[in-house]
C-alpha cells in the first residue's frame, strides 16, 4: 500500500510534529534500541521492536501520524 493510498483512504493524517513529541519519540527509540540488546529476545523480536520504533519516529518527523485502526477494519 502506498503513502498516497493511505492518505487518500484517511489511514494517515498529516500533522506537524512538535519539538516535545519528537524529543519523546527519540527517547522511546533510544530505549527500544537499548532493549533489543537484551538477552533472551529472538532475532525477530529485536527486529520488530527496532523497526517499529524507527518507523514511528520517521513518520512523526515527516509530519504523518498513523491511524490506530487495523488495516482489515
Amino acid at each position: 500500500m502506498s503513502w498516497a493510498k493511505l492518505l487518500a483512504d484517511n489511514r494517515v493524517t498529516a500533522l506537524p510534529p512538535s519539538k516535545a513529541e519528537l524529543d519523546n519519540l527519540r527517547s522511546i527509540v533510544a530505549r527500544s534500541l537499548k532493549d533489543v540488546e537484551s538477552a533472551g529476545l529472538s532475532a525477530d523480536a529485536r527486529f520488530i521492536m527496532a523497526y517499529e520504533r524507527s518507523r514511528e519516529a520517521l513518520l512523526a518527523a515527516a509530519g504523518e501520524q498513523e491511524d490506530i485502526r487495523p488495516f482489515f477494519a
